[in-house]
């Protein structure tokens, strides 16, 4: 999902063509890579334990 609107939001950047544009992009992707996922992580390992440990042993953060 991440990934996804990260990609929408630096296509959108491209159309617009303007480099302040792509500032939308990185402000996006600097605050879910260090705030949202993280957290989300931190939610999934409390609620799944060792199961989603394996499973992001396996799994990229960003595939």
């Amino acid at each position: 999902m991440y990934l996804g609107f990260t990609l929408t939001l630096a296509g959108a950047a491209l159309l617009l063509n303007t480099v302040s544009a792509l500032i939308g992009p990185l402000v996006f992707f600097a605050v879910a890579n260090l705030w949202y996922i993280p957290r989300e992580e931190r939610i999934a390992d409390k609620l799944f334990g060792e199961p989603y440990r394996a499973y992001r042993a396996r799994v990229r953060r960003w595939l």
